[in-house]
Protein backbone atom coordinates (compact mmCIF):
# COMPACT_ATOMS: atom_id res chain seq x y z
CA UNK A 1 0.00 0.00 0.00
CA UNK A 2 1.38 3.40 -0.97
CA UNK A 3 1.98 6.20 1.51
CA UNK A 4 -0.92 8.16 -0.03
CA UNK A 5 -3.24 5.16 0.23
CA UNK A 6 -2.36 4.72 3.92
CA UNK A 7 -3.00 8.41 4.55
CA UNK A 8 -6.38 8.24 2.78
CA UNK A 9 -7.34 5.11 4.75
CA UNK A 10 -6.61 6.88 8.04
CA UNK A 11 -8.72 9.86 6.96
CA UNK A 12 -11.56 7.54 5.95
CA UNK A 13 -11.51 5.83 9.34
CA UNK A 14 -11.47 9.20 11.07
CA UNK A 15 -14.53 10.36 9.15
CA UNK A 16 -16.30 7.07 9.82
CA UNK A 17 -15.64 7.43 13.56
CA UNK A 18 -17.13 10.93 13.48
CA UNK A 19 -20.26 9.66 11.72
CA UNK A 20 -20.64 6.86 14.27
CA UNK A 21 -20.33 9.33 17.13
CA UNK A 22 -22.97 11.63 15.64
CA UNK A 23 -25.29 8.71 14.93
CA UNK A 24 -25.32 7.57 18.57
CA UNK A 25 -25.40 11.12 19.93
CA UNK A 26 -21.97 10.90 21.55
CA UNK A 27 -19.84 13.24 19.44
CA UNK A 28 -18.50 15.22 22.40
CA UNK A 29 -17.31 14.54 25.93
CA UNK A 30 -20.24 16.58 27.23
CA UNK A 31 -22.77 14.39 25.43
CA UNK A 32 -21.09 11.19 26.61
CA UNK A 33 -21.26 12.47 30.20
CA UNK A 34 -24.96 13.26 29.77
CA UNK A 35 -25.61 9.73 28.48
CA UNK A 36 -23.78 8.19 31.43
CA UNK A 37 -25.51 10.45 33.96
CA UNK A 38 -28.87 9.44 32.48
CA UNK A 39 -28.05 5.80 33.19
CA UNK A 40 -27.76 4.91 29.51
CA UNK A 41 -24.05 4.13 29.44
CA UNK A 42 -24.53 0.40 28.90
CA UNK A 43 -27.05 1.06 26.13
CA UNK A 44 -24.47 3.24 24.37
CA UNK A 45 -21.87 0.46 24.66
CA UNK A 46 -24.28 -2.13 23.25
CA UNK A 47 -25.23 0.10 20.32
CA UNK A 48 -21.56 0.68 19.50
CA UNK A 49 -20.92 -3.06 19.78
CA UNK A 50 -23.73 -3.74 17.33
CA UNK A 51 -22.37 -1.15 14.89
CA UNK A 52 -18.92 -2.69 15.11
CA UNK A 53 -20.29 -6.18 14.52
CA UNK A 54 -22.05 -4.94 11.40
CA UNK A 55 -18.78 -3.44 10.17
CA UNK A 56 -16.90 -6.68 10.88
CA UNK A 57 -19.56 -8.63 8.98
CA UNK A 58 -19.04 -6.34 5.97
CA UNK A 59 -15.29 -6.97 6.16
CA UNK A 60 -15.87 -10.73 6.33
CA UNK A 61 -18.10 -10.61 3.26
CA UNK A 62 -15.42 -8.63 1.41
CA UNK A 63 -12.78 -11.22 2.35
CA UNK A 64 -14.94 -14.05 1.03
CA UNK A 65 -15.94 -12.18 -2.11
CA UNK A 66 -12.34 -11.29 -2.98
CA UNK A 67 -11.05 -14.73 -1.91
CA UNK A 68 -8.42 -13.30 0.40
CA UNK A 69 -6.19 -15.94 1.97
CA UNK A 70 -4.09 -13.81 4.33
CA UNK A 71 -5.41 -10.84 6.34
CA UNK A 72 -2.99 -8.72 8.36
CA UNK A 73 -4.49 -6.85 11.33
CA UNK A 74 -2.47 -3.87 12.54
CA UNK A 75 -2.97 -1.21 15.19
CA UNK A 76 -1.42 0.36 18.28
CA UNK A 77 -0.73 -1.66 21.39
CA UNK A 78 -3.88 -2.50 23.40
CA UNK A 79 -6.07 -1.51 20.44
CA UNK A 80 -7.91 -4.84 20.52
CA UNK A 81 -6.25 -6.56 17.56
CA UNK A 82 -6.48 -10.06 19.03
CA UNK A 83 -10.11 -9.57 20.08
CA UNK A 84 -10.92 -8.21 16.62
CA UNK A 85 -9.25 -11.18 14.93
CA UNK A 86 -11.43 -13.60 16.88
CA UNK A 87 -14.60 -11.61 16.14
CA UNK A 88 -13.70 -11.55 12.46
CA UNK A 89 -13.06 -15.29 12.60
CA UNK A 90 -16.56 -15.89 13.94
CA UNK A 91 -18.07 -13.89 11.08
CA UNK A 92 -15.95 -15.78 8.54
CA UNK A 93 -17.06 -19.08 10.05
CA UNK A 94 -20.67 -17.93 9.69
CA UNK A 95 -19.96 -17.46 5.99
CA UNK A 96 -18.67 -21.03 5.65
CA UNK A 97 -14.94 -20.27 5.77
CA UNK A 98 -12.35 -21.82 8.08
CA UNK A 99 -10.09 -19.03 9.41
CA UNK A 100 -7.05 -19.61 11.58
CA UNK A 101 -6.14 -16.48 13.60
CA UNK A 102 -2.50 -16.23 14.65
CA UNK A 103 -1.60 -13.80 17.44
CA UNK A 104 1.96 -12.47 17.70
CA UNK A 105 1.72 -10.76 21.07
CA UNK A 106 4.88 -12.24 22.58
CA UNK A 107 7.37 -12.75 19.79
CA UNK A 108 10.49 -11.74 21.76
CA UNK A 109 11.38 -14.95 23.56
CA UNK A 110 14.40 -16.13 25.51
CA UNK A 111 16.96 -18.17 23.62
CA UNK A 112 16.23 -21.32 25.61
CA UNK A 113 12.60 -21.08 24.47
CA UNK A 114 13.50 -21.16 20.77
CA UNK A 115 12.72 -24.34 18.81
CA UNK A 116 15.49 -26.86 18.11
CA UNK A 117 16.39 -28.60 14.88
CA UNK A 118 16.70 -32.35 14.29
CA UNK A 119 20.17 -32.32 15.85
CA UNK A 120 19.05 -30.65 19.05
CA UNK A 121 20.56 -27.27 18.17
CA UNK A 122 18.65 -24.04 18.54
CA UNK A 123 17.02 -23.14 15.26
CA UNK A 124 17.90 -19.45 15.29
CA UNK A 125 17.03 -17.27 12.32
CA UNK A 126 19.58 -14.61 13.23
CA UNK A 127 23.33 -14.66 13.68
CA UNK A 128 25.22 -14.48 16.95
CA UNK A 129 26.27 -10.96 16.01
CA UNK A 130 22.64 -9.92 15.43
CA UNK A 131 21.63 -11.47 18.75
CA UNK A 132 24.37 -9.62 20.63
CA UNK A 133 23.36 -6.31 19.04
CA UNK A 134 19.71 -6.92 19.84
CA UNK A 135 20.53 -7.69 23.46
CA UNK A 136 22.56 -4.48 23.72
CA UNK A 137 19.64 -2.45 22.36
CA UNK A 138 17.07 -4.13 24.60
CA UNK A 139 19.29 -3.46 27.61
CA UNK A 140 19.25 0.24 26.73
CA UNK A 141 15.46 0.15 26.41
CA UNK A 142 15.18 -1.62 29.77
CA UNK A 143 17.37 0.95 31.51
CA UNK A 144 15.54 3.84 29.84
CA UNK A 145 12.19 2.65 31.15
CA UNK A 146 13.61 1.85 34.58
CA UNK A 147 14.05 5.63 34.93
CA UNK A 148 10.40 6.41 34.12
CA UNK A 149 8.49 7.49 37.22
CA UNK A 150 4.83 6.45 37.23
CA UNK A 151 3.82 7.90 40.60
CA UNK A 152 5.98 9.71 43.11
CA UNK A 153 8.83 7.43 44.10
CA UNK A 154 7.56 4.50 42.00
CA UNK A 155 9.19 3.55 38.73
CA UNK A 156 8.44 1.29 35.76
CA UNK A 157 10.00 -2.17 35.70
CA UNK A 158 11.85 -1.98 32.39
CA UNK A 159 12.43 -5.73 32.14
CA UNK A 160 8.84 -6.66 32.98
CA UNK A 161 7.48 -4.28 30.33
CA UNK A 162 10.24 -4.75 27.75
CA UNK A 163 8.25 -6.49 24.99
CA UNK A 164 5.45 -3.96 24.98
CA UNK A 165 7.84 -1.01 25.24
CA UNK A 166 9.64 -2.27 22.14
CA UNK A 167 6.27 -2.54 20.40
CA UNK A 168 5.32 1.03 21.36
CA UNK A 169 8.62 2.46 20.16
CA UNK A 170 8.51 0.52 16.91
CA UNK A 171 4.88 1.36 16.18
CA UNK A 172 5.39 5.10 16.57
CA UNK A 173 8.55 4.94 14.45
CA UNK A 174 6.50 3.33 11.66
CA UNK A 175 3.69 5.87 11.87
CA UNK A 176 5.99 8.91 11.96
CA UNK A 177 7.85 7.56 8.93
CA UNK A 178 4.55 7.58 7.03
CA UNK A 179 3.93 11.23 7.98
CA UNK A 180 7.46 12.08 6.88
CA UNK A 181 8.38 15.76 7.23
CA UNK A 182 4.77 16.98 7.36
CA UNK A 183 4.95 18.81 10.69
CA UNK A 184 1.23 19.59 10.67
CA UNK A 185 0.37 15.91 10.30
CA UNK A 186 2.93 14.97 12.94
CA UNK A 187 1.56 17.54 15.37
CA UNK A 188 -1.93 16.09 14.90
CA UNK A 189 -0.54 12.58 15.31
CA UNK A 190 1.24 13.37 18.57
CA UNK A 191 -1.80 15.13 20.04
CA UNK A 192 -4.10 12.25 19.12
CA UNK A 193 -1.59 9.75 20.47
CA UNK A 194 -1.64 11.58 23.80
CA UNK A 195 -5.45 11.74 23.86
CA UNK A 196 -6.01 8.04 23.31
CA UNK A 197 -3.93 7.26 26.41
CA UNK A 198 -5.54 9.91 28.62
CA UNK A 199 -6.45 8.11 31.85
CA UNK A 200 -6.69 8.47 35.59
CA UNK A 201 -5.66 5.99 38.29
CA UNK A 202 -5.59 5.95 42.05
CA UNK A 203 -2.12 5.61 43.53
CA UNK A 204 -2.98 2.12 44.84
CA UNK A 205 -4.14 1.01 41.40
CA UNK A 206 -1.01 2.37 39.76
CA UNK A 207 1.28 0.59 42.24
CA UNK A 208 -0.58 -2.67 41.55
CA UNK A 209 -0.15 -2.20 37.79
CA UNK A 210 3.56 -1.46 38.21
CA UNK A 211 3.96 -4.74 40.06
CA UNK A 212 1.92 -6.93 37.71
CA UNK A 213 1.32 -5.34 34.30
CA UNK A 214 3.45 -6.10 31.23
CA UNK A 215 2.45 -2.71 29.84
CA UNK A 216 3.94 0.57 30.99
CA UNK A 217 1.46 3.05 32.52
CA UNK A 218 -0.44 5.17 30.01
CA UNK A 219 1.45 8.41 30.65
CA UNK A 220 4.76 6.60 30.22
CA UNK A 221 3.57 5.06 26.96
CA UNK A 222 3.11 8.61 25.72
CA UNK A 223 5.88 10.65 27.33
CA UNK A 224 8.69 8.09 27.19
CA UNK A 225 7.97 7.15 23.58
CA UNK A 226 7.59 10.69 22.27
CA UNK A 227 10.64 11.90 24.17
CA UNK A 228 12.70 9.28 22.35
CA UNK A 229 11.28 10.06 18.89
CA UNK A 230 13.31 12.33 16.61
CA UNK A 231 10.24 13.68 14.77
CA UNK A 232 8.87 14.98 18.09
CA UNK A 233 11.70 17.49 18.30
CA UNK A 234 11.19 18.60 14.70
CA UNK A 235 7.59 19.49 15.48
CA UNK A 236 8.44 21.18 18.80
CA UNK A 237 11.91 22.68 18.21
CA UNK A 238 11.71 24.85 21.34
CA UNK A 239 12.08 21.80 23.59
CA UNK A 240 15.33 22.12 25.51
CA UNK A 241 17.27 20.56 28.36
CA UNK A 242 15.37 20.95 31.60
CA UNK A 243 11.93 20.63 29.99
CA UNK A 244 9.82 17.76 31.25
CA UNK A 245 9.77 15.81 27.98
CA UNK A 246 13.28 16.60 26.79
CA UNK A 247 15.70 13.70 26.38
CA UNK A 248 19.16 14.24 24.92
CA UNK A 249 19.62 12.55 21.50
CA UNK A 250 22.37 10.25 22.80
CA UNK A 251 19.85 8.82 25.29
CA UNK A 252 17.12 8.07 22.75
CA UNK A 253 16.27 4.38 22.45
CA UNK A 254 14.95 2.29 19.60
CA UNK A 255 15.24 -1.23 18.26
CA UNK A 256 14.19 -1.09 14.64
Amino acid sequence: MSEKAVHNSVLTLKELAKKWAVRVGADSVEKINEIVEAGKGMELILVCEAMQQNAIYDIARSIRREKKRIVMIAGPSSAGKTTFSHRLSIQLCALGLHPHPIAVDNYFINREDNPKDENGNYNMWWTEEDLKKFQELTLRVTEYYNDQEAVKGRYVNGQQTLNENIADLGALACVTSIAGDDTEALDSLFRQYARIWASKYTEESMIHRLNTDVYSPAKVRVNAVLSSTEAFYKVYPDLKEGDGMYVAPEKWVKIW
